[in-house]
């Protein structure tokens, strides 16, 4: 090996732990044997791979036992030829190479000449017959033209036996990624998706952090057993490729709309007199690959391909329903039933409860939180219609490089950001927003160290962030409140105005102010870095490296900053919906909750930032061992290796299980210096940062056979 090629790895290696980075397979392998007509082994035949779309070659050399093995091949369309002296060369077209996939190719040499050559064409997609990995392969044309609700990639995972939707969490935090997805029984939290070889999971969540669009995919993989060594963090492994550019330039541009104008109006709009609501969709986009050409400048074919993917999805939906909203009399203290002061026991004269006893709350909240009755028929007062945006837009840019000698180069960037806003309480100070980003990208090299050793780096990094919030409260009808014991200065995105329901005999009423009062926050950025290095040595293909990834859960659940509150009529005279409005005027509630700092709080920051910090550490070795002709040996071993978490600012607590009398452990020194922990009878300083030490027996054998 040349010592500029050394260099120019280590200095690959050094830039890459620079970054922190990761990387995973991703990739196809074809194998085979080489023989003569008499079944006699051939050593020393050249074996040529060739990309079809955009010419990328790989060279090897079958061994002194016939055999050859060439590694981390880009899914897509190859030709392999075959030479060697003394016997008419073959070429195989047409072999299409899906993710993941050991194709098996075995050639018969016939004798000849060199210039009398055998073609075959490949009529359908190669067996995998060497490894016994299960999963399932969805391709670029299942991806492209099965039909999509939304155009998510995700509703293809469900073609595979044993996946199905389940609710959670998921559904909430990460709606423009669907809902939570099990496969065969396991937790969610049990998928690691994967984007050309380095992670995009939303560890928090157990989604897929980047939606990637359906015209950007080459195709996906999911495996859920006996799959190589290679793979491991999690049980199902769902591998996508990005779609790259080719020699000839390909594009489309494409819309999908829906309008009202073709609906008619539903039955209970009609029966309401509420006009049809309104329904505006548009999902839009294109996509552009080729190599990179300027002309008379550079002719980047064989060399250099550029992609670039955009799609964006507007939608305004009209939603309408019912309500039962207090009336103006009910709201200026006017009511039919007899109303008692809970002070005197005695009613009040008139049953009219005098503004001069109204609590401050109930003075703001009459004034904005509920507007006037608009319907007369049954079942409500109010028809409340509201226009409801949806935004997604999503770019992915991808480039390749042919480098010569030194391999190949890719480097990919997604974005992809999604907002929306569904209804809470009865106007829009109780509607709940949500806004997601990511940002994931990626860079790998790939370089052939001799004919029987492949090296692989890629680095990538991926930072998923969904907010769920409200509409922010005017600082001065805060301040109006002259509220105690909370948090004061709150940002325009955690101050939102207290929230009024109503229970009991004020069942029924729509609540005012906010829906939950909640703030709600997901961020999770993410290191990932793996080296992979193939060697080929006689009947053997042996895999080994290392996956290491670093990152943090940073998530903040606090809500109830400024309060929440219900009346249910319990002191005014628990009989009628004017009781519990009488009680929510002089601020007699049934129940309430409120966030409130506390000595786990943490200086200086609004609510419950809690920041978790992980890594992981996963070397691996995998030999596939090619006993006879018809049997193949898939042995590995992984050691998968990953942290108990710790928080940031030490702020875990854990059962203190040497305590006869129950109690708890906290990491924070803090606490005993300021008194919190007290004489330790309950409470006790730990000396450490986490609960447990990680579990050091962490091995994961792979065996099978195909």
């Amino acid at each position: 090996m040349s010592k500029h090629r050394i260099n120019g790895i280590l200095f690959v290696v050094v830039i890459c732990m620079a970054f922190g980075v990761t990387a995973f397979g991703q990739v196809a392998q074809v194998t085979g044997r080489i023989s003569d007509q008499g079944g006699a082994v051939i050593q020393g035949a050249k074996v040529t791979v060739t990309n079809s779309s955009n010419g990328f070659k790989r060279e090897t050399a079958s061994n002194d036992e016939g055999y050859f093995t060439v590694p981390s091949l880009q899914p897509g369309s190859y030709q392999v030829s075959i030479q060697k002296d003394g016997f008419r060369p073959i070429l195989q077209t047409g072999l299409v190479l899906q993710v993941e996939q050991v194709a098996r190719l075995d050639f018969t040499l016939q004798t000849g000449t060199v210039t009398d050559t055998v073609e075959v064409q490949s009529g359908a997609v190669a067996l995998d017959t060497e490894s016994s990995s299960i999963g399932q392969i969805v391709s670029q044309r299942q991806v492209t033209q099965l039909p999509l609700n939304g155009r998510n990639f995700l509703s293809l995972l469900f073609l595979n036996g044993g996946t199905v939707e389940t609710t959670g969490e998921q559904g909430t935090m990460r709606q423009g990624a669907g809902n939570a997805i099990s496969i065969n029984g396991s937790r969610p939290t049990s998928n690691n998706y994967m984007l050309d070889g380095t992670s995009n999971t939303d560890t928090a969540l157990g989604t897929p952090a980047a939606i990637l669009s359906i015209d950007a995919i080459q195709e996906f993989k999911e495996q859920t057993a006996t799959y190589s060594a290679e793979y491991g963090f999690s049980a199902n492994q769902v591998n996508i490729v990005s779609k790259r550019g080719t020699n000839d330039i390909h594009g489309s541009v494409f819309w999908f709309g829906r309008n009202d104008a073709f609906d008619a109006n539903n039955f209970f709009n009609n029966a309401r007199g509420i006009k049809k609501t309104k329904l505006r969709q548009n999902q839009y986009g294109f996509v552009a690959g080729g190599p990179v050409w300027i002309p008379k400048v550079y002719d980047g074919r064989n060399k250099s391909f550029f992609l670039v993917n955009y799609e964006g999805y507007d939608q305004k939906r009209g939603q309408a329903d019912l309500l039962i909203v207090p009336t103006p009399d009910q709201l200026a203290g006017r009511f039919t039933s007899t109303i008692t002061d809970p002070l005197t026991g005695q009613p009040f004269a008139n049953n009219v409860v005098p503004q001069n006893r109204w609590s401050r709350l109930a003075r703001l909240a009459t004034s904005k939180f509920w507007p006037a009755p608009n319907f007369t028929g049954t079942g409500g007062n109010y028809n409340r219609v509201r226009n409801l945006p949806l935004a997604q837009d999503q770019y992915t840019i991808r480039g390749d490089q042919e480098l010569g000698s030194w391999g190949t180069l890719m480097g990919r960037y997604t974005n992809s950001e999604y907002s929306n806003i569904s209804l809470g309480s009865v106007n829009e100070f109780g509607d709940n927003n949500f806004a997601q980003k990511t940002r994931n990208w990626q860079v790998s090299h790939t370089i052939p160290l001799s004919a029987n050793l492949v090296n692989v780096f890629r680095v990538g990094y991926i930072k998923a962030t969904a907010l769920q919030f409200g509409v922010a409260a005017p600082q001065a009808d805060v301040d109006s409140l002259r509220l105690t014991g909370v948090f004061t200065g709150l940002p325009d995105v955690q101050r939102m105005f207290p929230a009024v329901g109503f229970g009991g005999v004020g069942a029924g009423l729509a609540g005012g102010g906010s829906a939950a009062n909640d703030y709600t926050s997901s961020v999770q950025p993410m290191w990932d870095f793996s080296n992979t290095t193939t060697w080929i040595r006689g009947r053997h293909t042996l895999n080994f490296g290392a996956n290491f990834r670093k990152w943090s859960l940073q998530r903040d659940l606090a809500n109830d900053f400024l309060g929440q509150f219900t009346f249910s009529g319990f002191f005014t005279g628990n009989g009628t919906r004017d009781h519990a409005i009488a009680d929510f005027l002089l601020g007699y509630y049934s129940g309430s909750s409120v966030f409130q700092p506390a000595g786990f709080a943490v200086e200086g920051k609004i609510g419950n930032p809690r920041q978790f910090n992980f890594w992981y550490l996963a070397p691996y070795i995998q030999d596939d061992w090619k006993v006879s002709q018809r049997l193949t040996l898939n042995l590995g071993l992984r050691y998968d290796f990953r942290t108990v978490p710790f928080e940031s600012n030490n702020r875990m607590g854990w059962r203190d299980l040497a305590n006869p009398r129950g109690g708890l452990l906290v990491a924070d020194q803090k606490l005993v210096d300021t008194g919190i922990v007290g004489d330790q009878s309950y409470y006790k300083f730990a000396g450490r940062r986490n609960p447990a030490d990680s579990p050091k027996k962490v091995f994961a054998p792979r065996i099978g056979f195909a």
